[in-house]
Parts: structure tokens; C-alpha cells; sequence
């Protein structure tokens, strides 16, 4: 979470878009279900 926020803010300062990344929500949903998979 703190990663996150240091992005966002980062981005501000730099003045660019901080908005999600596709490719980054896709690694994350894949990552998400290799979790559930493991837990049973």
C-alpha cells in the first residue's frame, strides 16, 4: 500500500498520469488466482 501511494505521488510530482497500467491489473488478477489455487 505504501508503494502505491509513493507512485501516485511521485507521478504527481512528475507530472504524469498515475491512472492503473492493463498489463499490471492482468499480473495481478494471474498472481491472485495462483494464490486461491494454492490454498486448496
Amino acid at each position: 500500500v505504501l508503494g502505491d501511494l509513493v507512485s501516485t505521488y511521485l507521478a504527481f510530482l512528475y507530472g504524469l498520469d498515475p491512472t492503473p497500467v492493463e498489463a499490471i491489473g492482468r499480473i495481478k488478477g494471474r498472481l491472485s488466482a495462483a494464490e486461491e489455487d494454492a490454498d486448496d
